[in-house]
């Protein structure tokens, strides 16, 4: 290997310090055609000694290290990177990317602040923080950061799904919708963005454009519970005849343990339900309070089977229930039935 070769792995090697510790993002890396970095260590770290005044040569050891498993290493690299060169958001990243690596999010957070005041136009800075906010249950920065990252890296479908997911959590029905929209059509093999998308379709009332990314994410993983139930009630809602309904039932059958998921349970409930096998239906919508006992929509169908078999005490006991957690912040309102509104 040439010095000039050598030159160049690592300045190759240092654009991709900020994509270790998130392993989703490294295919998004390559997907954009970013080049690899050497997996020659003693080539890197016997340049990175031959130029110790050289931030990128810095940088690209403490990378190098940080793939080969040597985090302490790698942190020491990059702290006295970090100390030398304070207005380089690259030695910030790498803290950043080892703390994310070993779930240190608190320090993540912080290392990235830094990087992205020292760059505030690096998109995989924005991105990587996004992914540390929405594991501190932090929705709004979250959604911020991820918005700068769409708005730097139009293509990051990653940053447009999870931004998706975020303005749906958030009740930003139209925004949610765009955004996953734009995930499915820059990556229409992301199994967990058809079903996030179809689910949004679900609320927006797009219930063929909701069971066409149902079944889109099935013929990706055949058997995904979240698909199998977003299309039994995209298709209950598109076809409740008595076959319609038995093809929706026969979805939710597929579900392994369907008993410890509670939207799988109220799914199979309105089936039951609109089928008028009230039993059933009291007995599955039980199950998914069980299983979830926040659950708000389970208390609204079991609320309508009571009444449907002359149970009115039960049917009120429901009804109220189900008021009273509308007023609490714990409240489960993911992924209601169409037509089932608050």
């Amino acid at each position: 290997m040439t010095l000039s070769t050598g030159r160049r792995l690592l300045l190759f090697g240092a654009l991709l310090i900020a994509l270790i510790g998130a392993i989703y993002l490294r295919s998004y890396l390559y997907r954009h055609s970013m080049p690899p970095i050497s997996k020659d260590l003693a080539t890197v770290g016997l340049y990175a000694r031959a130029h110790p005044n050289d931030p990128t040569a810095q940088i690209a050891w403490g990378n190098a290290l940080m793939l080969h498993n040597h985090p302490n290493e790698a942190m020491q690299v990059f702290a006295d990177a970090a100390q030398r060169w304070p207005h380089d958001a690259r030695p910030y990243i790498g803290l950043g990317a080892l703390a994310l690596q070993q779930h240190r999010d608190a320090i993540a957070q912080v290392n990235f602040e830094q990087a992205v005041r020292c760059d505030p136009r690096n998109a995989l800075v924005w991105h990587l923080l996004g992914e540390v906010y929405e594991r501190r249950h932090e929705p709004l920065a979250a959604i911020h950061a991820y918005m700068e990252a769409t708005k730097l890296a139009p293509n990051d479908e990653v940053a447009w799904r999870q931004l998706g997911v975020l303005e749906t959590k958030r009740k930003l029905y139209a925004a949610g919708y765009a955004a996953l929209q734009r995930a499915t059509a820059l990556n229409p093999k992301d199994a967990r963005a058809q079903i996030d998308f179809g689910n949004i379709a679900l609320v927006q009332g797009q219930l063929a454009i909701a069971q066409q990314a149902f079944t889109k994410a099935l013929q990706l993983q055949p058997h995904a519970p979240d698909a199998l139930i977003g299309l039994a009630n995209a298709n209950m809602l598109l076809d409740s005849s008595p076959s319609g309904l038995a093809n929706d039932l026969s979805l939710i059958q597929q579900i392994a343990d369907p008993a410890h998921n509670a939207i799988a349970c109220e799914t199979r409930g309105h089936i039951y339900l609109l089928q008028r096998r009230y039993l059933l239906a009291i007995k599955s919508l039980q199950e998914a309070i069980r299983a979830n006992p926040k659950r708000t929509t389970a208390y609204v169908l079991l609320s309508q089977a009571y009444a449907a078999v002359g149970n009115a005490q039960a049917a009120e006991k429901a009804a109220k229930t189900y008021q009273q957690l509308l007023q609490t912040e714990g409240a489960d309102e993911t992924a209601p039935p169409v037509g089932m509104g608050h």
